[in-house]
This record gives structure tokens, sequence and C-alpha cells, in this order.
């Protein structure tokens, strides 16, 4: 752990801007979504209040497009469809509608197109994979072959990974591509067990996924994941079991933002592997 948040929080979206992480909305310790923006230096742990949401969320995505952050659908009393926007002046506002409402849901970034995947409808986990630009207008690129919620998601040149996530039967080992240029999705290997709620992120060119939940319970596991060869590699543990927390990198280095374990936490740990 490099830092403590003031409070703790979870699935709350978390975005690099440069060398300091912008955290958006998640869920607080009294179970509340929660509207706050703050910018947070993680070489020092200093956190200061950026402004509001113009609706509160957590299990949201979110991306950095332009000179605005978008924060896409999520819970509030009942899962949404609303797209925000958040500017450097600290305004927020609501900018669109996603087709559907949508929670439990990640975002990639490829270029200047953003990309969600996975989530759940209010019923159901959701196939449609979207595209958009702009937070306005969507299309959809491709179907999931297993639809999921609570996934992790890394890219790779130009391809999504989804790792695990939970289905209609429950956590799942599917390790699922997405090639937007091709409009495919297919299942390209598994993780050792099933896991759902899981973080990933790329670092000096290795995808890994950290933590999330394995049969109900927060672990303290990191995976390697060589997209190349489809496989998987035990990558050691964790300070602690977490699940469900924000993350983001910056240079060769991971920040994981609070998330859950015993109880919601209050972390800030940098994740760093050796690029050789």
């Amino acid at each position: 752990m490099v830092a403590s948040l003031p409070a703790p929080v979870s699935r709350a979206v978390v975005v690099a801007d440069g060398d300091q992480l912008v955290v958006l909305g998640g869920l607080t310790a009294g179970s509340s979504s929660a509207a706050g923006v703050y910018r947070v230096d993680p070489s020092t742990g200093a956190l200061r209040h950026l402004g509001d949401l113009a609706v509160a969320t957590h299990d949201a995505a979110g991306a950095r497009v332009g000179r605005e952050w978008l924060v896409f659908g999520g819970g509030e009393a009942k899962t949404i469809a609303t797209v925000q926007s958040f500017d450097d002046a600290g305004v927020g506002r609501v900018v669109g509608r996603l087709p559907t409402s949508r929670s439990d849901l990640v975002s990639a970034s490829i270029g200047d197109r953003v990309y969600l995947l996975g989530g759940y409808d209010g019923s159901r986990p959701v196939a449609d994979v979207l595209e958009t630009s702009d937070g306005i207008q969507f299309d959809v690129v491709a179907q999931l072959p297993d639809p999921v919620r609570y996934p992790a998601v890394g890219v790779v040149g130009s391809k999504i990974y989804l790792f695990g996530g939970e289905g209609p039967a429950g956590a799942t080992s599917d390790i699922q591509e997405v090639d937007p240029a091709s409009r495919r999705a297919r299942v390209v290997g598994h993780l050792p067990e099933a896991r759902s709620h899981a973080a990933a992120a790329v670092i000096g060119g290795q995808v890994v996924v950290v933590g999330g939940r394995v049969g109900g319970s927060p672990s303290d596991e990191m995976l390697r994941f060589d997209p190349v060869h489809a496989a998987v590699s035990r990558a050691g543990p964790l300070p602690e079991a977490v699940a469900d927390a924000g993350v983001a990198v910056i240079g060769e280095t991971a920040y994981l933002v609070g998330g859950e374990g015993n109880g919601r936490l209050a972390a800030l740990v940098a994740v760093r592997f050796a690029t050789t």
C-alpha cells in the first residue's frame, strides 16, 4: 500500500490523468452511491475534491474523452442508462443515454474510441459490445459469446480481453477476446478458476488480473495473461485480498483504488512488475 484514501470506497471509476488519478463516484462505506470527483496524487496520497457528478453512481464505467471524463451507466437506486460528463472546470452534467440501462460494466479505449463491455441491464447480463467516440452515439460492434457482469478488462494492441465475470449461472473462468476491427468476439482461454469482480491492467507489456472474488470471497491473487498463447500463470499475492477495486495505470505502475475486502477499503495500492 502506498497511501490511504480519506474514506473507504469501492466500485468507483478510476482514470489516469498524467501522473495523477481521477476517481469518480463509487460506493461509500454506508452503501450509498457517491457523486464526488477527486484527484489523487499517488506519490503522496494527497486528494483534492474537483466537484460532483450530476448523478451519483457506482458500478459504472468511464474514460477520458477530449477535455472531459465520461461516466457510463452504473447503479443508483437501480441500474441506469445515464451518460455523464465531468470537465476540467469541475462541472458535471448529463450528456446522453446508453441504448439500455447498464451497470456492472467495463470500458476500454483504443485510439479515440471507447468500448463498453459486459454489464447488467436490470434483469440479465448484456452481450452487446458498444463503441462510441462522444458518449452520445453508440454502435454495436460485437456480441459476447458469454455475456457477463463484473468482468476485468485489458487492451493489448487492437484487441480487448475480458477476464471472468458473472453470467446467468454464476462466476465464469472464460477469457473472451473482442476484435472491434473484425467485429468478432470469442472465448480464447480460461482462468485457473471462476473469478469475478477483479481488476486488470497492462503493466510493462504484461496483462495482470488482480484480486476479485473466487468462491464468493475476495482474493489476494494476481495472474499474468499471455495473449500470444492465451496462457495464464500465477503472479504472486497482493498485500491483502480485494475485489471491486478501481484501477488505472501510470507509467509502469498500476494503482488499485479502494475496493472490498473485509468491508470497504481506503487503500491505494501500487502494483509493479519487472519488464524483462
